[in-house]
């Protein structure tokens, strides 16, 4: 976060020099420390954070790959107006240690096309489904198996 914050005062001020430079390190140094003290900031948990980074990097990619994918179905179904669509609503649990990981999957279907979480529920999805085949095995989904890795299951 100090480099973040440093990088911050550098675009801000809108110039480079050396004044500016020394500056920002204290003002940055300052503002870290604050944050350190009162809202729970450390450079234990920022390098936990950022060894994460790749794994998420990778979970959104995964959740872009699946919009597209899903929405190639979706017009699949509108175009053929002879494939007899079966909505279905689908209930599944899924516990995670972090529950913000709860609304990242609930989001996450209801981004791809033809589903959309109806409910939460603590750790129990409702998920409506255009088709039964878009509601298979969403409790064991790539969704679900990234965000598994992320938490380190």
């Amino acid at each position: 976060m100090f480099f973040v914050l440093l990088l911050l005062w550098i675009a801000f001020n809108g110039r480079f020099t050396v004044e500016v430079l020394l500056f920002g390190i204290v003002i940055s140094a300052l503002l870290y420390a604050f944050m350190c003290k009162f809202m729970g900031f450390s450079p234990k948990k920022e390098l936990i954070a950022f060894k994460k980074t790749g794994s998420w990097l990778k979970f959104y990619f995964i959740v872009f790959v699946e919009i597209i994918k899903a929405n190639l179905q979706v017009i699949f179904y509108i175009y053929n107006a002879s494939i007899e669509v079966e909505p279905r609503v689908v209930t599944f649990k899924k516990k995670f240690k972090d529950k913000a990981n709860n609304s990242r999957l609930a989001n996450s279907i209801t981004l791809t096309p033809g589903t959309i979480t109806v409910s939460l529920e603590k750790d129990e999805y409702v998920v409506h489904c255009l088709d039964k085949s878009l509601g298979t095995d969403l409790d064991s989904s790539v969704f679900v198996k990234q965000l598994d890795k992320i938490e380190g299951r």
